[in-house]
């Protein structure tokens, strides 16, 4: 295939994606709505947070409600000396990760501080080596009562019967802790100095969930990029979008499809080589006649990540994403699998648009 012929199926696939996820136009229009939607529910209690793929523009089958609340009668700094900075103010918290993996915290009492009989904070206070304690646990049996109907722990969050829609506590530290790399680089193409600097100003959460191989688990909240990620996307070209979105479809349709590499990966996973993807493509490379190569780009950062077991983890590379992944499943089939998309990628994008409408991906595969 040469290059004008390249160039034309990537403009037919770019099209046909538009057609079926939603053009640039309508993407923005429902990243708009969600956005509006949270400034509507502002308080002065909390704040609503949309989050995942339907407040990232994308409307795909099977994809949940995340909502993310965010607690404002509770103050959470980095250190101890900052929050002793807070005397006698109520609910200021510190990050303690003397005891935790990275990405994971415990959130400590400043010893200048106080929680009152009235605060929310008081249904999930515990006590762990004589200082008092946030308890991710308790969080969540809080959180779970206040739910007028049938809730489920999942993960993080409280969601219904029918997990259609996921709802997470969470705390925010409002500076850019160290703990998270530095993203103002010269050397990187992505993201824009302007947007780094909006990231960095919005802070960081915490959602209630512990490192499960931790004796202090209980005690412990997961370290949570959700702004920064939903800014991210904001940013992303439309190609970038349906790159993502394509990967969605893909681990869906045909990973997931076979029981062996079943569980490996999820939407995340696809999400953070995306992003480390992009910090190596020049913009004007996410175009609509690149579509096909710019996929195939991340195709690639995938498979290699599962072939070397390491995906790190955007804001704290140190993490390992596959790490507990990889300690409960063989790769072997998910690694084969990815082999044999690229033997048949040609195959795939060529009759794509005439099949997947009508039937399900996976049989390409079989």
């Amino acid at each position: 295939m040469d290059e004008s012929e390249q160039k034309s199926l990537c403009l037919q696939f770019y099209n046909y994606l538009c057609e079926k996820m939603g053009t640039e136009e309508l993407v923005l229009l429902r990243q708009k709505f969600y956005l509006l939607y949270d400034l509507l529910r502002l308080s002065r209690t909390e704040i609503i947070i949309n989050s995942g793929s339907k407040s990232e523009g994308l409307e795909l089958e099977g994809s949940d409600i995340d909502i993310m609340i965010l607690q404002l009668d509770n103050t959470v700094l980095e250190n101890e000396n900052e929050a002793q900075c807070k005397n006698n103010q109520p609910n200021v918290f510190f990050m303690s990760t003397e005891d935790t993996k990275p990405g994971f915290t415990m959130l400590k009492l400043s010893k200048s501080s106080f929680i009152p009989y009235d605060s929310q904070v008081y249904y999930y206070w515990d006590t762990w080596r004589n200082n008092i304690v946030l308890s991710s646990e308790k969080a969540k049996q809080w959180m779970s009562s206040k739910w007028e109907n049938s809730a489920l722990v999942h993960g993080p969050c409280i969601t219904d019967e029918d997990y259609e829609s996921d709802i997470a506590f969470c705390l925010r530290c409002p500076i850019w802790i160290k703990q998270a790399r530095k993203l103002r680089e010269k050397s990187r193409l992505w993201p824009c100095p302007s947007v780094v600097e909006i990231i960095e100003k919005c802070g960081i959460l915490f959602v209630p969930i512990g490192c499960k191989t931790s004796a202090t688990e209980e005690f412990e909240w997961r370290i949570s990029f959700s702004i920064a990620e939903k800014l991210l996307i904001y940013t992303f070209s439309h190609t970038q979008i349906l790159c993502y979105a394509l990967l969605k479809i893909m681990l869906k349709e045909i990973i997931e499809t076979h029981s062996d590499s079943k569980g490996i990966l999820c939407s995340y996973f696809l999400k953070t080589v995306v992003f480390w993807v992009s910090e190596e493509f020049q913009r004007d490379k996410w175009r609509p006649d690149m579509i096909i190569p710019c996929f195939m780009a991340c195709l690639a950062r995938l498979a290699y990540c599962v072939e070397h077991s390491n995906l790190p983890h955007y804001f704290i590379p140190e993490i390992n994403l596959l790490e507990d992944k990889l300690v409960s499943h063989n790769t072997t089939d998910l690694k084969n699998l990815l082999n044999e998309f690229f033997s048949k990628r040609s195959k795939f994008f060529k009759i794509f648009q005439n099949t997947f409408a009508a039937c399900s991906a996976s049989t390409l595969f079989v």
